[in-house]
């Protein structure tokens, strides 16, 4: 922080002074914030020459040091890319909902920012602040080179080469470093007039010849700037460009009039945004170039007095030049879904209203996609043919099939996909696919095992998706056939019996009889008959207590299956309810009997154990089984939509397991609305009487 007996005093911030006078009236700090920049004043009351005084200066150097300090480290907002112009230049939705601002983005300096922090900057679409993205490009340029040739242009310049000279190798320096991208023209100003000697082009070969043909007149003095005006009005003229234009004024001077114009050249080339780059090469500065210096400065363009091409203020005039090129394109993504036109608003940050920005609008027309099923075909058969009459219906192949669709956008912008359901006879079928990108196939897989029945089992299909905009279709209806073909047992064998005849004598009768005939049959029965009866009489008192118990089965037998309605079968396992279905059925047992099968859903005429008929139920209409064997019981899911759960593990669709004393069986997710159940063992026979009895007396 500079100090001195003038008592004055500035901080400077991020490169910058504040761009405000010193103030010197009476002591103190005075933080003043404006464009970026952060600006502290040491008042002149504390600048005297008394040593207690340079004592207090020092302490309030120190104090304002340690405020910018603060400044800088703890408010981001002061510290941001200073910037004093925002201009888009272009926008392209052909890859909407991408879209691409390309923006100049001009600093203090006047010159463009050529390292941009996207923090620096606000995009808003509809008012809406959008993330972005944004890259540095080369974007080109298109310089308008006036030659201004007055008197004096014959002259030794300060190389010792004629003026006119000087100017030429500025404009061959320019035309050096144009790159791919740019493009330039030539316009010339001497004592003949004024005028395009060569137009916009990119060809630096043409550029040169342009020069190398100059024959100037420059014997009378010239007004340059009249040239200048017509440069600005052809660069005008160019449109569909979204490179930079500017305007590099090399002149000896303007000479011949008394109000020359500079007013009305600087109005309308800051009306068309159009930098003005001059370079005054004159025996003096002080003529002409405080008037140029001004020109270039109210354009935000850059002036320099031609010392030589090395010359620092030329230096920065082609820095200038070179740094035109540089823009940057900002791409967000789009979430309106609307066909109303967009505005977009790009923003330096902080400033308020007063921020440099910049406007633009654009629209695009949107339609709903259309889904087009690919595979299967509508009216396709699909065949599941059985290899044996009796093979297990889950067996057969094929066991299932894909449906592919695509997705064709008649506006043109193809977009993501949120979400797309498969749809079976009306019902959702399986999950949703979520976040396709759009040039992706929807594929979905349909379980064909549900389709036991023989012949034709038709099905519709229909596939519905939501774009990332919120454009919902769907896809037509279609129809195809699952054709189950089993075929069928084989016939049974019918054994002819011989018939014997008497034809032959009595002793072939007999001999066809016995052996070939009903005979052999009725001798085996009675030697079989014979040997039980022989058996029966050895072993008769066992048989007799046998019979005895037997007989006493069969009494227990009779008992049960003529029991009242109603009365409870003594079962093998329960279910029970330990978790959801309401206060009604929590703790509530359901038998599960020996050597049965039990369907369990919410369709009553299709199980045995019946839960709640609720709407938007987890639970399917036949959603399991429990099936017993052997003595074990195995749990079947029914490829239910939301699923069986074995102690918390879901079960493949129609897949099956064992269970145990203890497991937990669940219907659907338990927070959405499924019932948790306990599967137990029954109670030992004598337990089982006893609950039996209990009922009897009730």
């Amino acid at each position: 922080m500079p100090i001195s007996g003038t008592g004055s005093g500035q901080c400077y911030f991020d490169g910058y002074s504040e761009i405000a006078d010193p103030l010197y009236n009476k002591g103190g700090i005075f933080l003043n914030h404006r464009s970026g920049l952060l600006a502290v004043h040491l008042r002149k009351a504390f600048m005297t020459r008394k040593p207690q005084n340079h004592r207090t200066a020092i302490r309030i150097a120190g104090i304002a040091i340690t405020v910018c300090v603060l400044f800088a480290v703890v408010s981001p907002a002061a510290s941001q890319t200073n910037i004093d112009l925002v201009e888009i230049v272009d926008i392209d939705t052909a890859s909407f909902p991408d879209v691409t601002i390309q923006a100049r983005v001009v600093g203090p300096d006047r010159l463009p920012v050529p390292v941009l922090n996207a923090d620096a900057v606000i995009l808003a679409e509809n008012g809406v602040e959008q993330p972005f993205t944004h890259t540095t490009v080369d974007a080109g340029a298109q310089a308008a080179l006036v030659i201004d040739l007055g008197a004096g242009s014959d002259s030794h310049g300060v190389t010792g080469e004629p003026r006119y000279l000087e100017l030429v190798s500025l404009a061959e320096r320019y035309i050096e470093g144009m790159g791919s991208n740019d493009s330039a023209m030539l316009v010339v100003q001497d004592e003949a007039g004024m005028g395009v000697v060569q137009t916009m082009t990119s060809s630096k070969d043409q550029l040169r010849a342009a020069l190398a043909a100059l024959e100037p007149n420059y014997g009378t003095a010239t007004n340059g700037l009249g040239a200048v005006q017509l440069a600005i009005e052809e660069l005008q003229a160019i449109t569909g460009s979204s490179k930079t234009q500017a305007v590099v004024f090399l002149t000896t001077g303007v000479q011949n009039a008394i109000d020359p114009g500079y007013t009305a050249v600087g109005t309308i080339a800051k009306e068309f945004g159009i930098p003005i780059y001059a370079v005054l090469s004159h025996a003096t500065e002080d003529t002409f170039g405080p008037r140029l210096e001004e020109l270039a400065a109210s354009t935000n363009g850059r002036y320099a007095f031609y010392v030589s091409d090395a010359d620092p203020a030329v230096e920065e005039v082609f820095a200038g030049l070179e740094l035109m090129r540089v823009q940057f394109k900002f791409t967000f993504r789009s979430t309106d879904g609307t066909n109303a036109e967009r505005s977009i608003v790009l923003r330096a940050r902080g400033g308020g209203s007063s921020a440099p920005q910049d406007y633009l609008s654009y629209a695009v027309s949107l339609d709903d996609p259309v889904v087009i099923v690919d595979d299967p075909v509508p009216g396709a058969e699909i065949v599941r043919e059985a290899e044996t009459w009796d093979q297990n219906p889950d067996s057969i192949r094929p066991s299932s099939a894909n449906v592919i669709a695509h997705l064709e956008w008649p506006d043109g912008y193809p977009r993501r996909i949120m979400n797309a359901q498969f749809y079976v006879d009306g019902e959702e079928y399986g999950p949703p696919l979520m976040d396709i990108a759009p040039g992706d196939n929807l594929l979905f897989g349909w379980d064909l095992r549900t389709y036991r029945a023989q012949g034709d089992n038709l099905a519709r299909l229909e596939i519905q998706v939501v774009d990332e905009l919120g454009y919902i279709a769907r896809s037509d209806e279609m129809q195809v056939a699952v054709v189950v073909d089993i075929p069928a047992p084989p016939p049974e064998e019918v054994v002819e019996e011989p018939v014997c005849s008497m034809d032959n004598g009595l002793l072939a009768y007999l001999k066809c009889f016995i052996f070939e005939g009903a005979g052999m049959i009725a001798l085996v029965i009675a030697l079989a008959t014979l040997i039980i009866v022989m058996i029966i009489w050895r072993n008769r008192r066992q048989i007799a207590q046998t019979a005895e118990r037997a007989t006493e089965a069969a009494t227990e037998a009779v008992s049960r299956v003529t029991r009242p309605a109603g009365y409870p079968r003594a079962a093998a396992a329960y279910l029970t309810v330990i978790r959801g279905g309401g206060p009604d059925l929590e703790g509530r047992k359901f038998p599960v009997p020996l050597g049965t099968i039990t369907p369990i859903g919410r369709d009553r005429s299709q199980v045995v154990i019946a839960l709640p008929d609720e709407e938007n139920s987890v639970i399917s209409r036949k959603h399991c089984e429990i099936r017993e064997a052997d003595g074990v019981f195995r749990l079947r899911d029914f490829a239910s939509k939301y699923g069986t759960y074995l102690n918390n593990v879901k079960l493949a669709e129609l897949g099956s397991e064992v269970l145990h004393h203890g497991d937990e069986v669940g219907l659907g997710p338990i927070e959405r609305g499924g019932i948790l159940f306990r599967f137990e063992l029954a109670m030992e026979d004598e337990d089982v009487e006893e609950v039996n009895e209990a009922v009897e007396e009730e």
